[in-house]
C-alpha cells in the first residue's frame, strides 16, 4: 500500500473519532490560553519575531561557513564532530560509538531526529537496550509509538490510557494522581541515568562562535544525561544552528512563550564539549553527529528552504485546523504538523510525500503564531506547484477542468442541460472525490440569473 494510501486510513480512523479530537482541542485550548497570555510580557513582540526570523534566514544562507565555525571551536574545547550524508551513516557512526565501548544499555534523551532515523529500530537489531529518559516519550515507548507533537509527545493520551499502559510493565496499578505515575517514571529513569555509560540526545541549537550545544527542558533529565554518562552522543540537523551566544537568550524565550506558554523553560542547557581538568561534571567523550538527510534538498529550494528556520516549539501544530483533526499519526513522517507538511516532500521524495502539501486549508493561523515568521501556506503552494510538475494531472482530471473552464467562461454553456442532468453529472463524476461524508451539493432547478430576470420582468 502507498504510503498516501495509508494517510487517507488514518484520517478516516482520527478525523472522526470525537473522543480523540475532543481531547486534543481540550488540550491545545488550554495551551494556546498559557501562550496568550505570556505573549502579553513581551514590549514588543512582533520586534523579536522580526530579529529571529532575520537571524535564521541570514544562518541559512551563510549555513557551510556557520556549521565550519561551530566544528572548530567544538573542536577545540575537545569535542569529535562527524559528519553523516542520510540516516545510514548517522546510524553506523552511533552503534560504531556505542560497540566500541562495548556497552549494551543507553539512555537517550527526546529527539524527532530518531524518529527520522528510525534509531530505536536499529538499537533493538544490534540489541541494544535504550532507556527514554523523557517523560512523554518514555511513554510512547511502551505504547509502541512514535511522538504525537514536537513539544508534547503524549498529547493524544489520557491519564486513564496512561495508567493502562504502565501497568502492563510496572507492579503498580490503578495509578491516582499524575504525580504518582511521574514518581514511578522518574525513579526509573533516574536509576538508569546513574549506571549508564552512553547518552545520546538531540538538541535544541547549536551555537557557532562557542562551539555550545543547547537544550531547552523542563524536567532535568538532559543535564543528567551530560552529568552521569561518560560518553554523550547528540545528534543534530544541519540546520539546528544559530551564529552567537548573544542570540541564545532570544531564542529561549521564544521557544517557550510559543511552545508551552511560559516566559522560559524551567532549563536551559549549554555544553561546550567533554568535561574539562577545571569541572567535576560532564562526559568524558563528546560527539556531535551532524546529519544531512535531505535537508540539503530543502536548502536548495529558492522558496521553501526557509522552513529550515523552524524552531520545532510546535506553535503552529497547536492551531492547525487539520493537525487538532487529524493528529500527530496520520501524516505518516516524522516531521508532521504544518511545518513537516512543507518539508518532508522534499527530504523524502515529492512522489512519495506530495500529498503533505495538500494536508492544510493555508488558513495562515501558522503565520500568525510562528516565532521566526515562517510562512508556511505560502511554501505549501510552491510545494503543490512542484507537486503538479513532477507529476502532471492525468486525463481524466484535465478533461474535467476543460469541460469545467468552457462551461464557466461563457453563460450559454453554464445554462445548457436542465438541473436533473447536472445533477445526474455530479453524481456520476464527483461523488467519490466529494467524499462519502458530505452530501453531493444539488443544482437548483432555477438559476439565480433564471429567477432574477422572472422577478425583473426580463425576457
Amino acid at each position: 500500500m502507498k504510503i498516501e494510501e495509508i494517510f487517507f486510513e488514518a484520517i478516516e480512523n482520527t478525523a472522526f473519532n470525537k473522543q480523540h479530537h475532543t481531547a486534543l482541542y481540550n488540550k491545545l485550548e488550554a495551551n494556546n490560553e498559557s501562550v496568550k497570555y505570556s505573549k502579553a510580557f513581551y514590549s514588543d513582540l512582533e520586534l523579536a519575531r522580526t530579529r529571529a526570523a532575520f537571524i535564521k534566514n541570514k544562518t541559512l544562507d551563510n549555513l557551510d561557513k556557520t556549521l565550519i565555525e561551530f566544528e572548530a571551536n567544538f573542536i577545540r574545547k575537545g569535542g569529535k564532530v562527524i559528519w553523516a550524508q542520510d540516516n545510514e551513516e548517522a546510524i553506523e557512526e552511533i552503534i560504531k560509538i556505542i560497540q566500541k565501548k562495548s556497552v549494551t544499555n543507553i539512555v537517550k534523551d527526546k529527539s524527532i531526529l530518531f524518529e527520522e532515523i528510525d534509531l530505536t529500530k536499529e538499537l533493538k537489531e544490534k540489541k541494544i537496550s535504550a532507556t527514554e529518559t523523557d517523560f512523554g516519550n518514555y511513554i510512547q515507548t511502551i505504547a509502541g509509538e512514535n511522538g504525537y507533537h514536537p513539544v508534547f509527545s503524549t498529547l493524544h493520551q489520557s491519564k486513564e490510557k496512561i495508567s493502562e499502559l504502565l501497568s502492563k510493565t510496572h507492579t503498580i496499578e490503578n495509578f491516582t494522581s499524575s504525580q504518582e505515575l511521574a514518581d514511578v517514571i522518574s525513579k526509573e529513569i533516574k536509576s538508569q541515568l546513574r549506571s549508564s555509560e552512553i547518552s545520546i540526545s538531540g538538541t535544541n541549537f547549536l551555537v557557532a562562535d562557542t562551539g555550545s550545544v543547547v537544550n531547552f527542558e523542563s524536567e532535568a533529565n538532559n543535564a543528567l544525561l551530560a552529568a552521569f554518562p561518560k560518553t554523550q552522543i547528540v545528534l543534530v540537523g544541519i540546520e539546528e544552528i544559530i551564529p552567537s551566544i548573544n542570540d541564545v537568550d532570544l531564542f529561549l524565550h521564544l521557544f517557550a512563550t510559543h511552545g508551552i506558554g511560559n516566559s522560559c523553560n524551567t532549563y536551559a542547557n549549554i555544553i561546550s564539549g567533554p568535561k574539562q581538568s577545571e569541572e567535576n561534571d560532564g562526559p568524558e567523550e563528546m560527539f556531535v553527529i551532524l546529519i544531512d538527510n535531505g535537508r540539503s534538498n530543502v536548502l536548495a529550494q529558492t522558496n521553501q528552504r526557509s522552513a529550515l528556520g523552524c524552531i520545532k516549539c510546535g506553535a503552529c501544530f497547536n492551531v492547525c485546523p487539520v493537525y487538532t483533526n487529524i493528529g500527530g499519526h496520520a501524516y505518516q513522517a516524522a516531521h508532521n504538523g504544518p511545518i513537516g507538511s512543507v518539508i518532508t516532500p522534499h527530504m523524502k521524495g515529492m512522489d512519495d510525500y506530495k500529498y503533505l502539501s495538500f494536508a492544510s486549508t493555508l488558513c495562515g493561523k501558522c503565520v500568525s503564531v510562528c516565532p521566526v515568521k515562517i510562512d508556511i501556506p505560502k511554501l505549501l503552494q510552491h510545494n503543490r506547484t512542484d507537486s503538479v510538475k513532477i507529476s502532471p494531472p492525468g486525463k481524466t482530471e484535465k478533461l474535467s477542468i476543460f469541460f469545467w473552464k468552457t462551461a464557466m467562461l461563457k453563460r450559454s454553456n453554464m445554462d445548457k442541460g436542465g438541473a436533473k442532468l447536472k445533477n445526474f453529472m455530479l453524481r456520476q463524476f464527483f461523488k467519490k472525490s466529494w467524499g462519502e461524508r458530505r452530501e453531493m451539493p444539488l443544482v437548483a432547478q432555477k438559476s439565480f440569473n433564471q429567477i432574477w430576470r422572472e422577478r425583473k420582468g426580463i425576457k
